[in-house]
This record gives structure tokens, C-alpha cells and sequence, in this order.
């Protein structure tokens, strides 16, 4: 006895099927055709976008010759800081790679105005971002040399004068932060004279002071000297008294004679008699402390350590070179 079996759901009669797409073609077709036509309308109001690339490398060497004085100058006062080629054209990419330059310029296109038009402000940045991102300074390949310009705009020239003026701007910014660094050198090494000046002023009164001090103590010890030679009644210096004994203290009288000129402070003070001990007394206690000043080795030292100080051309040099590299056209450097 033979099972009949039910009519599986699943199976797609080809006949309905056709028979439907007959049924429907007008609308089909319609449908068809008005989708091409949008593609074609949306294609054709889309403006064309062009990529352009170009190689970018550091300017000729001549660009940065005025800077050699600066940089001898650089190089002994702040040895940290040097203002030449390699180092300005990496302070070139990263101050475009910011963005800000871009986004400066691309504000004031007519076609961006346009395309951020009803924006409120943060949608507005990002979209200027977005285009900004449109130009890129690409670092070298693996067997290249040169840095890579690219961007891609709706215009080839339009793209290329919105890029130049963005690295026209970027580069005056780079002069700015130049003309910002050497100045703050300047007013770095001002400021190390200043405190350097200070220290040597203290050190020049203190030397004074120590001065005044061992003029006292001279003047004591000479007093008690003179009053022990009078004591003794050593009026002359003690050798005279010798002049006419003959040969018998000759060998004594020039051992004394060089101990006094070449030990003097082996000697006692009282040897030399005490007129002229007093006479020594009045003429250290006549001089002036700035006379007395005078015949110290420390004082002279310092003294003229401040006047290196302050006549340092430092600082007035650094203004005349920051003058020269705001004179310079920064847009030789690239």
C-alpha cells in the first residue's frame, strides 16, 4: 500500500516565481532606472579629488650661513641649544604635523567656510581637522632620502596654494620660537651674571672685611714688636750694630740679613728696631682700605672677575643675532 506524502513547503515553484517578475516588470524597471539615474546625479555633483605628492628636503647650506656667529656663540654659552639646518627642519615637521597652520589656512577657504556652514563649534573643528588631515608631510621611505609633500583636494591648484601658504605660516612660526628660544637665552645668561655678580660682590666684601681684620692683628703684633725693641734699645735694625765688629759675625750678620728678607716671619719684628717698626705702624695705618685692597692678590682677582662680568657682550651679541634671523627668509629653509 503506497504513502502519500504531503507537498514539502520548502520547494519554490520556478513558475510563481517568473510569473511574479512578469507581473512586476514595469515597476522593476522603474525602480532600475531611477537608481541609475541617482548614481549618475551623485557621482557627477561629487567634486573630484586629486592626490598630489611632492618630495621636501632641507634648503641649500648657503640658507643658513649667517647663523655660523651665532652658533659659535651658542656653542660656548649654551652649549645645549644650536640653531642649524637638520635641527630647524625637524622643528619645521613638527609644528605642521600640529595641525594648526593647516587648519588656519583651510578657514579661511571658501569651500570649507561653505562645507562647515550651521556647524556649531566643536563640529566645526573636527571637520577642519578632518581636511587638515588631507595634507601630509611624509617622512622617507626605507630607500629614500626626502621627506613627502601629498594631499589630496577637489582642486590640484587650489590644494597646492592652501599647502604652500600653510608651510609659509609653519615656517614664520618656526622663526617666531627661534627668535623666542634666543632670548630666553639672553635673558638666561642675564640672569646667571646677575647671581654670579652677586656671589663676587659678597666675596669682595668679605675679602674686606678678612683684610681689616689682619691689618688689626699687623698693627698689634707691631706695636708689642716696637715696644720690645725699645725695651731693648734697639733703635736701628739689629745688623748695623755689627757693621764694624769685622769679619768675626760676617757669616752671622748675612744668615740674619737673609732671614729677614727671605723668612721675614721667622724673624722676630724687633730685630728691625722700633723706629722702624714704628715708622711700618704709621704707613699701614695711613693707607686706605681701598689702598690696602689694592695689595691683596684675592681682592684684585675678584675685582676683576666682576668687571669681566659686568661687561659681558653676551647678552647684546644674542639681540643682534636674534635681529638676523628675524631679517632671514625662513622660506629658504625648505
Amino acid at each position: 500500500m503506497s504513502e502519500i506524502r504531503p507537498p514539502d513547503d520548502d520547494e519554490i515553484d520556478l513558475f510563481e516565481f517568473f510569473e511574479a517578475l512578469w507581473t512586476n516588470k514595469w515597476k522593476i524597471i522603474t525602480i532600475t532606472i531611477v537608481a541609475a539615474v541617482l548614481g549618475i546625479t551623485y557621482s557627477a555633483i561629487q567634486p573630484s579629488k586629486y592626490k598630489v605628492s611632492t618630495p621636501v628636503s632641507l634648503g641649500k647650506d648657503s640658507a643658513f650661513l649667517s647663523f655660523i656667529s651665532l652658533n659659535d656663540l651658542l656653542n660656548e654659552k649654551a652649549p645645549i641649544y644650536s640653531l642649524k639646518g637638520p635641527m630647524i627642519f625637524e622643528q619645521f615637521i613638527r609644528e605642521f604635523n600640529d595641525y594648526g597652520e593647516m587648519i588656519n589656512v583651510l578657514h579661511g577657504n571658501e569651500y570649507v567656510k561653505h562645507s562647515i556652514q550651521g556647524l556649531n563649534e566643536t563640529e566645526k573643528h573636527r571637520a577642519l581637522v578632518k581636511y587638515a588631515k588631507l595634507f601630509q608631510i611624509e617622512p622617507p621611505t626605507r630607500n629614500a632620502t626626502n621627506w613627502t609633500l601629498s594631499f589630496e583636494w577637489r582642486d590640484a591648484a587650489e590644494g597646492a596654494r592652501l599647502f604652500t601658504d600653510a608651510i609659509n605660516q609653519t615656517l614664520l612660526n618656526v622663526k617666531k620660537d627661534i627668535i623666542k628660544n634666543i632670548n630666553e637665552i639672553k635673558l638666561g645668561i642675564e640672569l646667571k651674571n646677575s647671581r654670579e655678580l652677586d656671589v663676587l660682590r659678597y666675596q669682595l666684601s668679605l675679602s674686606q672685611k678678612k683684610l681689616i681684620n689682619r691689618k688689626n692683628k699687623e698693627v698689634l703684633y707691631l706695636k708689642e714688636q716696637s715696644a720690645v725693641a725699645k725695651e731693648l734699645g734697639l733703635a736701628a735694625p739689629m745688623i748695623s750694630k755689627w757693621a764694624d765688629l769685622g769679619d768675626l759675625h760676617r757669616d752671622e750678620e748675612k744668615n740674619l740679613l737673609d732671614a729677614l728678607t727671605d723668612m721675614p716671619e721667622k724673624v722676630p719684628a724687633y730685630f728691625r728696631g722700633y723706629k722702624f717698626i714704628d715708622k711700618e705702624i704709621s704707613v699701614i695705618e695711613s693707607r686706605s682700605l681701598a689702598e690696602s685692597s689694592l695689595m691683596t692678590v684675592d681682592f684684585l682677582n675678584i675685582k676683576e672677575n666682576i668687571l669681566a662680568v659686568e661687561n659681558d657682550l653676551t647678552p647684546s651679541h644674542l639681540v643682534a643675532e636674534s635681529d638676523r634671523v628675524a631679517s632671514a627668509n625662513s622660506t629658504d629653509w625648505v
